[in-house]
């Protein structure tokens, strides 16, 4: 049995900040998955579709359970004939493997005398947008190539301290703080 990986598996959520969600899992990581982004990306859904009710109203959302070590949402699912033909709801739930593959590992860093968990591209996108910058000029202002930010922003790459050093201090004006524990 030697060389078996482990399924991937949800212990535990650590935090809910609007569709952002922090899990532990079996892995012994934290892994944060951003459901906005995860839902926009399964473009196939529509009004019907459980994901259509949570991605349109965030008090469905919250409430969002560890079903049998996933994740899944007992308010909201598909209603089907069983094999007896009596009507069975399903709550829907997705698949732990599927969104481990989408997370992203969480770091703990400090920013501006604040300790966050955070997702490194998914924070680099959003301080971004909030500041109303182009990719292109926070890559000026942090001078470093507007190719790493697109990459950064895509999980397309691993971030190195530096670089997420320049982001935050040149790009963002913001204080990076890291300590080894």
């Amino acid at each position: 049995m030697k060389g078996l990986q482990t399924i991937p598996r949800i212990l535990a959520i650590n935090t809910i900040e609007g569709y952002l969600v922090s899990c532990f899992f079996n892995t012994n990581e934290s892994r944060i998955i951003d459901f906005k982004d995860f839902f926009v990306t399964r473009k196939n859904f529509t009004a019907i579709h459980p994901a259509y009710k949570l991605l349109h109203n965030y008090l469905e959302f919250k409430q969002i359970k560890i079903i049998e070590n996933s994740i899944g949402w007992k308010n909201t699912g598909i209603t089907a004939k069983n094999i007896t033909g009596d009507d069975v709801f399903y709550a829907y739930e997705i698949d732990p493997i599927v969104l481990y593959e989408f997370s992203e590992a969480a770091y703990q860093i400090n920013i501006d005398g604040v300790w966050r968990l955070i997702a490194i591209s998914s924070f680099v996108k959003q301080e971004r947008e909030a500041i109303g910058l182009t990719q292109k000029e926070l890559a000026a202002r942090s001078r470093i190539h507007e190719s790493t930010i697109c990459r950064i922003e895509n999980k397309k790459s691993a971030t190195k301290i530096a670089t997420l050093k320049k982001i935050l201090e040149k790009g963002f004006e913001k204080k990076l703080d890291i300590r080894l524990l």
